[in-house]
């Protein structure tokens, strides 16, 4: 990724985490229902990023797999933070 579109990725998403008076925009946490929606597009033949996992791993998760993966979520959303793992490209 470019430095222009990394720059611009971060703008938009911290513009979603706050508005003009600290307070912010999107308070709710993410669903099962969005998370299983992001997993029916994920498209499992890509090859795996620097962490080596792979999209077929991920689009079988259990559901105590995908509560696991859906707090890690919701953590970094409510802390506004990614793992620094995320930020490579």
């Amino acid at each position: 990724m470019d430095k222009d579109t990394e720059n611009y990725a971060r703008k938009l998403v911290h513009g979603c985490r706050s508005s003009e008076h600290g307070i912010p925009i999107f308070k709710e946490f993410f669903t099962m229902q969005e998370l299983n929606m992001a997993l029916s597009n994920l498209d499992p033949s890509k090859s795996p990023g620097p962490d080596n996992i792979h999209g077929q791993m991920i689009s079988r998760l259990s559901d105590w797999g995908k509560k696991s993966l859906l707090g890690i979520f919701n953590l970094s959303w409510r802390l506004g933070r990614l793992p620094r793992d995320w930020k490579k490209p």
